[in-house]
C-alpha cells in the first residue's frame, strides 16, 4: 500500500484490515509514503497481492510493469471502504 501521506495510509490499512472475514483475511505486507516504484510491483508479483495506492502514481518503471502484471486498485476504495464501517 503507497499513499500521499501516512494518515491515508493508516486510515485505509485500518479499514482493510477491518473487512477480514473467517474465510477471508487481509493482510497488509507493506505500506509506505511515496509513489509506486518497481520494487512494490515486483514484492506484489512475488507475494500474489494487489497494490493500493492513493493519491500516488507508479513510476515510469513500474508502470512497464504494471502493464504486464495489471493488479492495482484506485483510490476511490477508500471512500467505499469508510462507508462500510
Amino acid at each position: 500500500m503507497k499513499g500521499d501521506v501516512d494518515g491515508s495510509i493508516e486510515a485505509l490499512t485500518d479499514s482493510l484490515i477491518k473487512l477480514s472475514v473467517e474465510t477471508i483475511a487481509v493482510r497488509v505486507i507493506h505500506k509506505a509514503v511515496g509513489q509506486i516504484s518497481k520494487s512494490d510491483v515486483l514484492l506484489a508479483s512475488a507475494s500474489d497481492a494487489i497494490i493500493i495506492g492513493f493519491q500516488v502514481r507508479p513510476s515510469s518503471n513500474a508502470r512497464q510493469i504494471f502493464g504486464r502484471k495489471r493488479r492495482s486498485a484506485d483510490q476511490n476504495l477508500l471512500h467505499h471502504l469508510r462507508g462500510h464501517r
